[in-house]
């Protein structure tokens, strides 16, 4: 039986993608629409095969009862598929993860990445997601040409050097310059993060295997269009976990238009991926065109909600999250003309199970008996035996995940510095650990060692203690 969706905003995606791709769908059946204006909502319930008259509106001017809330009061209602601006977005998903209902929600997460992480923390720590499922939209996992590529570089053993060049030129008359919250981007980046991420979810699905994820990079950008700012072009040298170099451009601002993705593979053969044609040792496969494959993305978020089943792997938020991290990376590198930065090493999602201390038995009632935790040892004592509405007693099963244990919300696990020379200790770990500098090294040598973490290209926990200079 079809579950009922609504779609939040009615951009240019929502018109062109995401109401088509619900209408297609079997598993899904639209039954609101909810934009900033009533007009707009109109604009977009008018433009496919359902009208007005069999899709509730809702806006912010609509009237009492047509707000967001009233929304996700609806139990009609069970998911809906959210498409709007970078900035306002993370806390749309975040209100209709509290109503209960399951979330697609388009590329980027958000505007950065610690604001990503924090949104995936509290989604882990609050909602139920057996119960409850949030995807993160990224048509680019499902488009054919990538995932033959994908193909083609397994067989022939990963890769030892690449190639990436997206260009194209974003006019004053594009349609998604027009975009009013485009023109004037209040978020890292500008295109570079909102077309961007397309490019690096491809690469990345690509280069999906262990040793092939990307490790570190470099990079420089520049303003080749003025109504483009605050940048249009990110050229950048990274390098895998395996040790395979590559380069990657990006520009939106470029007079040459085309999308080239080479790779020099492990046992000597080539693939080339031109457009829509990949090209393995010498032999060309067209590979046909699908659109988009929002419908696809859209089919099996419906599949998946339908069916009760765990989120698609290629719409995981930690999937999304890895993606905002390249693209964050290489726009700080280029804002520190070229600084080589490291990425977070891949790990499942950190979950503390317990956040809250352990209270001793009676330490409430009696002032001589402190508050730290002490095992109670009476032979009557209810706490011991584990009555029901008593204080809960510490018990393995309130200990963390072994692989997230100790780990920092980066992905790192810190290691304590006192010198230079122990930073070198973290050259080829500096995905798994980051330097913490100790408590009582001097100034002096807090300097060099953020010097020689930085050449390395090691993360420091503390660079800014005992170093920070006061205006």
């Amino acid at each position: 039986m079809p579950i009922g969706v609504a779609i939040i905003g009615s951009g240019i995606f929502a018109r062109e993608e995401h109401l088509p791709g619900v209408q297609a769908t079997d598993n899904l059946h639209l039954k609101a629409v909810y934009s900033r204006s009533l007009k707009s909502a109109q604009t977009l319930a008018h433009s496919g095969k359902e009208t007005a008259d069999t899709v509730d509106l809702y806006a912010e001017d609509a009237g009492s009862g047509k707000g967001y809330a009233d929304l996700l009061a609806r139990t009609d209602i069970g998911a809906v598929i959210i498409a709007l601006p970078i900035l306002v977005q993370p806390d749309f998903i975040r209100q209709a993860l509290q109503a209960g209902k399951h979330v697609l929600s388009e590329k980027p997460i958000a505007k950065d990445v610690a604001t990503a992480r924090e949104l995936t923390r509290w989604y882990d720590s609050h909602i139920d997601s057996s119960q409850t499922i949030w995807a993160v939209a990224e048509n680019f996992r499902y488009q054919g040409k990538y995932m033959r590529a994908a193909e083609e570089v397994r067989k022939r053993g990963g890769v030892k050097t690449f190639r990436v060049c997206a260009r194209s030129m974003i006019t004053t008359d594009s349609k998604y310059y027009l975009t009013e919250w485009r023109q004037i981007p209040d978020y890292q980046g500008g295109f570079v993060l909102d077309g961007g991420i397309h490019v690096v979810a491809g690469l990345r699905l690509i280069l999906s295997g262990a040793q092939d994820a990307l490790a570190t990079l470099s990079a420089q950008s520049c303003l080749q269009q003025a109504h483009l700012a605050p940048m249009d072009t990110v050229d950048a040298v990274v390098k895998t976990r395996g040790g395979a170099t590559g380069a990657v451009s990006l520009s939106y601002g470029s007079p040459f238009r085309d999308s080239v993705f080479e790779f020099g593979c492990v046992d000597g053969g080539v693939v080339t991926l031109d457009g829509d044609r990949v090209t393995a040792d010498g032999e060309s496969y067209e590979v046909p065109f699908q659109g988009r494959c929002v419908k696809e993305e859209i089919a099996e978020f419906g599949a998946a909600v339908v069916g009760k089943q765990s989120v698609p792997e290629r719409l995981r938020p930690r999937e999304a999250i890895a993606d905002l991290e390249v693209v964050e990376r290489m726009l700080e590198s280029s804002g520190r003309d070229g600084e080589r930065m490291a990425l977070a090493k891949k790990h499942v999602p950190i979950v503390k199970k317990r956040t809250k201390r352990f209270w001793r038995h009676q330490s409430d009632r009696f002032k001589c008996v402190p508050e730290s935790w002490r095992k109670p040892k009476g032979i009557d004592n209810r706490v011991r035996r584990r009555f029901k509405s008593n204080l809960p007693m510490p018990s393995i099963g309130y200990g963390s995940n072994k692989k997230t244990r100790h780990m920092m919300p980066s992905g790192h696990k810190a290691f304590l510095v006192q010198n230079p020379r122990d930073v070198e200790l973290l050259l080829m770990h500096n995905r798994t650990y980051a330097a913490e500098i100790g408590h009582a090294v001097s100034s002096r040598k807090r300097v060099d060692i953020i010097a020689k973490a930085k050449a390395l290209g090691v993360k420091v926990t503390n660079p800014k203690g005992r170093v920070t200079v006061e205006a």
